[in-house]
């Protein structure tokens, strides 16, 4: 996917604006917690307590890479610790990532949540990987749905479906959500960083594990994908 438009509408989209101080800060003090460092050493601790001076500096240095789309090779590493699960059957993999990517994917995040949220972009009836809803929800609207089938003595069939998508983040086809993004008109330098970032994979060897990672909105651009579909389906049924 290309993502291109024409660099005077590009400035003009709220999503590729420049990060401002404003934002980092923010993120930094909000939605930052006391995480482990990644493979370049970097503590939340030291973000937490930048000088003003160095947060201006942070925000030059994140913009530059965004613009330029080119996601260092250390933000795509992480250090893969392995945690026992209480049943003792198997492990579950930690990854501890640089918390300066993780400050720029959260901030990419904000953005994209808005912009897909604001547009109606993602089903109503769409409850994962999203703020303020939950499994309740859909089990209150399944329930709202029987009822309201019984007091209308409908003859048709309520039909529910349940399956489980393990391992959705790591198992998701990255060209068919480049795709939907473009179909729904996200163009500029946020797709494509979120592309380069998702496009390659990163192994080295040393003590440590290193493993590729996705990109953090990548919960996100699930239900993206799962309503784009299902409005494809319903309306090739409905042909």
């Amino acid at each position: 996917m290309n993502f291109i438009c024409h660099p005077l509408s590009c400035a003009e989209i709220p999503y590729n604006s420049p990060i401002s101080l404003h934002e980092v800060s923010s993120t930094i003090t909000h939605r930052f917690r006391n995480s482990s460092p990644g493979p370049d050493r970097v503590h939340s601790a030291m973000l937490k307590n930048l000088h003003p001076s160095s947060k201006k500096y942070l925000t030059s240095l994140l913009n530059e890479i965004l613009f330029s789309r080119n996601c260092p090779l250390k933000w795509k590493e992480a250090i893969a610790v392995s945690i026992l699960k209480p049943k003792l059957s198997s492990y579950r993999p930690i990854s501890l990532t640089s918390v300066l990517g993780k400050l720029l994917e959260k901030i990419l995040n904000q953005r994209l949540t808005w912009i897909l949220e604001k547009n109606s972009l993602i089903d109503p009836h769409q409850y994962g990987f999203r703020s303020n809803r939950s499994t309740s929800h859909a089990l209150y609207d399944l329930q709202s749905q029987t009822n309201l089938s019984f007091s209308q003595k409908s003859d048709l069939p309520i039909i529910t479906i349940f399956f489980d998508m393990e391992k959705a983040c790591d198992m998701i086809w990255r060209h068919f959500i480049f795709q939907t993004m473009e179909k729904h008109g996200l163009l500029g330098h946020l797709p494509k960083y979120i592309q380069g970032f998702g496009m390659s994979h990163v192994f080295a060897p040393g003590l440590h594990i290193y493993e590729f990672r996705n990109f953090k909105a990548s919960p996100l651009l699930i239900p993206l994908m799962t309503s784009y579909s299902g409005k494809c389906a319903f309306g090739k049924m409905s042909n």
